[in-house]
């Protein structure tokens, strides 16, 4: 099932990630749109996810929502955990794989930006003339309409 139809990063976007270097002191990002949590500075190049197109840009967010889940103490279905393995294997240092665990400070930063994020969310789906929500792949993708005249 998931190892057959198993996606990897190509090769630009691993290039561009082992680009990166480990900063031991690398900025928290808040980051309402489009994670709904917290990342560091080290970890994504200069455009952020922007900076990945078609699936490795799907695959980046879908990495940082699974890294999510393991900061929540979830547990990872059989494609998610195969897609962290083979992640692993094609990046083994890149920093995003060194921030496992969260101390309370960046537990409570993480929290707040996920706290955010839905009520973001809930704030524009209520405004919203007109919307729908559907997840693929792990992913979940928001359309609404506000209609400014009538």
């Amino acid at each position: 099932m998931g190892c057959e139809t198993l996606k990897t990063l190509s090769d630009d976007a691993v290039q561009t990630i082992n680009g990166l270097s480990y900063d031991s002191n690398a900025e928290i990002i808040y980051c309402t749109l489009p994670l709904g949590g917290i990342f560091w500075s080290d970890e994504l190049p200069r455009f952020r996810f922007l900076a990945f197109k078609g699936d490795d840009h799907n695959l980046v967010l879908r990495l940082f929502a699974i890294r999510i889940k393991i900061w929540n103490g979830e547990t990872l279905n059989e494609e998610e955990s195969s897609l962290w393995q083979s992640t692993i294997e094609q990046l083994p240092d890149w920093s995003f794989f060194k921030r496992l665990v969260l101390t309370e400070e960046q537990r409570l930063a993480h929290q707040a930006a996920e706290s955010d994020a839905e009520k973001f969310f809930e704030e524009l789906i209520n405004a919203a003339d007109e919307g729908s929500v559907s997840t693929k792949d792990g992913i979940t993708n928001f359309s609404m309409t506000i209609k400014i005249k009538d």
